[in-house]
């Protein structure tokens, strides 16, 4: 089982229902935690966004996604692979 696969899996039981910008109409299913992270230029606790990559467009650093009614900027890669990446995310004020 791969990365993604395994992503899809885990994500029926613990995902959260998420609308991405580029399309708000269409749910996606994401991973959303608060965890440490240790990123370029952020060490500390931080909310992180894990998300298939075929469900959002590419580059979407700055993108916005709606997660349970709040919504919440993409800030910078902090983890995954093969399909599926970890993202800092901050609450949009």
């Amino acid at each position: 089982m791969n990365k993604l696969e395994m992503f899809r899996l885990m994500s029926q039981n613990f995902g959260e229902e998420a609308f991405h910008e580029s399309a708000p109409e269409q749910a996606i299913v994401v991973r959303f935690k608060n965890d440490f992270l240790d990123g370029n230029d952020f060490v500390g606790e931080g909310n992180v966004l894990t998300v298939a990559d075929v469900d959002i467009p590419e580059n979407p650093l700055g993108s916005k996604i709606t997660i349970a009614g709040t919504a919440y900027y993409l800030r910078q890669p902090v983890g995954g692979g093969a399909g599926v990446t970890k993202y800092q995310v901050e609450k949009v004020m």
